[in-house]
């Protein structure tokens, strides 16, 4: 395993072709965007995360994600 520190709209590249950049850091959260090409679909740890979170948690946390997607948005047009 590897442990690379990051800051906000620094980038990972993985195999040449995956980019993972740092959009925003909060308290207990860390928004990401990767870019991909489309034969290569990056796995994703956040699945199993949710795989221990009940029904009421995962709920909540898609309304956070959704408002949070919905504020980056607006900040970035």
């Amino acid at each position: 395993m590897h442990l690379i520190t990051r800051s906000i709209q620094q980038s990972v590249v993985i195999d040449d072709d995956i980019h993972v950049t740092i959009l925003e850091i909060k308290e207990d959260r860390v928004i990401l965007e990767v870019h991909s090409p489309s034969s290569k679909v990056p796995y994703q740890i956040e699945t199993l995360y949710i795989q221990s979170k009940t029904d009421s948690e995962l709920e909540h946390d898609s309304v956070n994600e959704q408002e949070a997607a919905t504020e980056l948005i607006a900040a970035s047009v």
